[in-house]
């Protein structure tokens, strides 16, 4: 992937996250990167996990962040149609 195309591509992905389904720290963090972290921006959202459990396993906590479980819910659906 050319360098312009990730840029664009990372930024697209990390707007995403400003949304209001998202908490304020969240957005607050994902703002930083796209103003002044760019190298943690890429780092961040050049692509998507494939792998693993995404934290799922175990008993939930305050961590747990509610897009891991409506991914994890979405994907399972889309399974056992």
């Amino acid at each position: 992937m050319k360098q312009n195309n990730l840029k664009e591509t990372v930024q697209e992905r990390a707007r995403t996250w400003l949304s209001e389904s998202y908490d304020e720290e969240t957005r607050k963090q994902v703002k930083y990167m796209l103003e002044e972290d760019e190298t943690e921006l890429i780092e961040a959202f050049y692509k998507n996990l494939e792998f693993g459990t995404g934290g799922l396993r175990g008993i939930p906590s305050e961590w747990l962040h509610k897009d891991c479980v409506t991914t994890s819910w979405h994907s399972s659906a889309n399974s056992i149609r």
